[in-house]
């Protein structure tokens, strides 16, 4: 219909509603643009927030599982220099507990951190969604972090598989039905797993002498052990350091929603 008046007020050389036909095009184009792009800012914002509060969802989760990973390794670590502590004890003087020590210093949660909504926004190109450049920075950190955290609970040494090597098979079994991994939830929402603060073993003395000579014959066991706790005091800082990262980048985000 504008374009009908144009046509009609030029064919009668009437410039000034000429004028008035163009402006009014113009500031409709205008306006029609601006409402677009207020509509697309305002489902990005949308999409922003949408991302943000999963992640911090995924994060709070991340914090939760590194808590416990905390825990559990430590727990592991307490185990292990109990072990280191009896070694030059009298094998006679040595019960159920010392191979308690023992087995539980081999034990592991390989439960991987989550990444997965940080890796969806990367692979569909909505990185920027994440926030500030202060906040995009806290979360590269934080996820390179996370490899490392995640690829330190790939280590494993020669000390698990010797144990569980030379360990006699009875006792290993009734280590792990008394004193086995435990599931950890969070709410509904599975973290990791733990370890039972104390662990006591039914065994016979000769199933006790058999296994503690078994477990002291190990070559090197101590050396063994000893370099598998030191791979357990790394994890603990490793794991310390992405627990400080994952909380610093939700506490921005959290200010930031």
């Amino acid at each position: 219909m504008i374009v009908r008046r144009i046509r009609e007020h030029v064919a009668t050389h009437n410039w000034f509603a000429v004028l008035i036909d163009l402006a009014i095009v113009v500031i409709g184009v205008f306006l029609g643009t601006q409402v677009s792009n207020w509509n697309a800012g305002r489902i990005q914002l949308e999409e922003a927030r949408d991302y943000r509060s999963r992640l911090i969802v995924e994060l709070r989760s991340d914090e939760a599982q590194i808590h416990q990973k905390i825990a559990y390794y430590a727990a592991v670590r307490r185990h292990g220099l109990g072990l280191l502590n009896n070694l030059h004890r009298p094998a006679d003087k040595l019960g159920p507990d010392f191979l308690v020590d023992a087995y539980q210093l081999t034990e592991i949660d390989p439960t991987r951190g989550k990444r997965f909504i940080f890796d969806e926004m990367v692979s569909g190109g909505f990185l920027n969604l994440v926030g500030n450049e202060d906040e995009q920075r806290l979360a590269a950190d934080f996820y390179q972090q996370l490899e490392t955290y995640n690829s330190t609970l790939l280590e494993v040494l020669p000390y698990r598989d010797t144990l569980r090597q030379d360990m006699p098979y009875e006792v290993q079994s009734a280590i792990r039905s008394r004193c086995g991994d435990q599931r950890i939830n969070d709410g509904d929402q599975f973290i990791g797993i733990g370890l039972p603060e104390q662990c006591s073993i039914a065994l016979s003395p000769e199933v006790t002498r058999r296994a503690v000579a078994k477990v002291r014959a190990i070559p090197d066991l101590e050396s063994l052990a000893t370099r598998y706790i030191s791979s357990v005091d790394q994890k603990l800082l490793t794991f310390g350091a992405t627990l400080d990262q994952a909380r610093a980048l939700r506490e921005a985000l959290s200010k930031g929603s």
